[in-house]
């Protein structure tokens, strides 16, 4: 878990410290919340332009996967926070593995539900087969 979120400071860190030398060298003293505008901005504008083909791709064949992306996204920003404020707190450990079984409990769960979803259609078309084939007769 803290090798991920120090890869992802690093990260920053990197493009905090690419702008704030580029900007220094023409003349610009940006604050800590200028500075996060711009590495934000741009680290974020570039996960999109590399995000939104993908999308727009899995548009056209399933918008229930892209859902079901956005949904996974959310599960494990919150697991990550909920860690976070466990260690911060004191009360729990900050560890990856409970980020992984909160990520696994979230599929579990959407696949039953979605078993589930799956054979109530399969007997709705049965039966709609079935009265169809009735009423010819």
């Amino acid at each position: 878990m803290r090798f991920i979120l120090n890869l992802l400071m690093d990260i920053f860190t990197f493009f905090q410290t690419l702008i704030r030398s580029f900007s220094r060298e023409l003349g610009m003293n940006l604050n800590d919340g200028q500075l996060h505008f711009y590495v934000i901005g741009i680290v974020f504008f570039i996960l999109y332009l590399i995000i939104h083909p993908i999308f727009k791709a899995l548009s056209k064949v399933s918008v229930k996967l892209i859902s079901f992306i956005y949904v996974l996204t959310i599960t494990i920003v919150v697991a990550v926070a909920i860690e976070i404020a466990q260690f911060q707190s004191g009360s729990g450990v900050m560890d990856l593995w409970d980020v992984i079984w909160s990520v696994v409990g979230f599929i579990a769960l959407w696949s039953i539900g979605e078993g589930i979803v799956f054979v109530f259609k399969r007997i709705q078309g049965i039966v709609k087969q079935y009265l169809k084939d009735k009423n010819k007769s």
